[in-house]
């Protein structure tokens, strides 16, 4: 049964059978309205469920909003639904075999039928938008971080502009020595607005979890022991010249 169309991708080089040549692609899903009505069918929602494993619709169903729920689906639905796209074959997540690095970090090594290699992949999913980062070849490993400046506000007191407790005391064991002066200097010269200071310090959250992710310990490791200098603040109207191609895909369920 083949549902309205699902959800829209944002892709570099990407068509509807992906090209072999292609070996290290981006996807994200953006959580809509529609998607959100879609998915509050009971009918539809039991199809998409079908297509994951047992052990992973309890752990869906058990969440306790909605919103999550559907962001933990599709969460599950996007990686293999890629890996058709650009094998040219019909499976489900049910199918796919997973293996492990040492801190636990998972990377797909089957189906054998359609697999040479393993393929290294990372997921992230931020305030209605999921983030797919694979790399077929498995050249090298991958590291994704999506993350939203507002989820640092909900840290620091709004009637001040000045957001360096953030840095300096509350999580300072994720920043080393050298960030803070960075940082110090940084914001001195950023004016009394509050977002574009919280914008900075969000991109330094998600370039240090990603590349732990990128790395595969995750937080088994202190965030401080990963440096990043120079870091400047991203411009408002900041266009990212990756060719990307919107289109709309038809899911079937």
């Amino acid at each position: 049964m083949s549902t309205k169309d699902l959800i829209n991708i944002c892709y570099d080089s990407f068509d509807a059978t992906l090209s072999q040549s292609d070996s290290t692609l981006f996807f994200y899903i953006e959580i809509t309205q529609e998607v959100e009505d879609l998915l509050a069918d009971d009918f539809t929602w039991e199809l998409a469920m079908r297509n994951i494993p047992l052990k992973q619709q309890l752990a869906i169903n058990n969440l306790r909003f909605q919103s999550d729920r559907i962001i933990k689906l599709l969460n599950a639905l996007i990686l293999p639904f890629i890996i058709n796209c650009k094998s040219k074959t019909k499976f489900t997540a049910r199918d796919l075999a997973y293996g492990h690095g040492k801190f636990g970090k998972p990377f797909l090594v089957g189906p054998s039928c359609v697999m040479q290699t393993k393929i290294s992949f990372n997921l992230s999913d931020e305030d209605g938008v999921i983030g797919l980062f694979v790399q077929f070849d498995c050249s090298d490993e991958v590291g994704l971080d999506l993350a939203n400046w507002k989820d640092i506000e909900n840290f620091v007191d709004l009637g001040k502009s000045d957001v360096s407790q953030f840095y300096q005391i509350d999580f300072r064991d994720i920043f080393s020595d050298v960030e803070v002066l960075e940082l110090d200097e940084t914001m001195s010269g950023m004016g009394e607005t509050l977002e574009p200071k919280l914008k900075l310090l969000s991109q330094y959250w998600a370039l240090k979890e990603s590349y732990s992710k990128f790395l595969g310990v995750g937080l088994n490791q202190g965030l401080q022991n990963y440096q990043f200098l120079n870091i400047s603040p991203l411009l408002e109207n900041l266009s990212i010249k990756l060719n990307l191609i919107r289109k709309q895909v038809r899911w079937k369920l």
